[in-house]
């Protein structure tokens, strides 16, 4: 879905700036699209991060969030 919306949005731009007006409003409906998504879904936060040697071994855990 993600890469319709990328499509629609440089081929939109780029039609709609050689001045179809149409186009122009398909690119903006589709970077509308692509902006409201990010807001909806932050990238997750980084909890931990460090450099592993050779040899060096971790352990991922996931546990249930309490209930509030």
């Amino acid at each position: 879905m993600e890469s319709i919306v990328n499509r629609l949005m440089k081929t939109g731009t780029r039609k709609g700036l050689q001045g179809s007006q149409p186009w122009m409003i398909v690119g903006i409906a589709a970077a509308t699209v692509r902006v409201l998504r990010r807001l909806a879904n932050p990238k997750p936060e980084t909890l931990w991060r460090q450099s592993l040697k050779p040899g060096d071994r971790f352990e991922v855990t996931v546990r249930d969030r309490p209930k509030k």
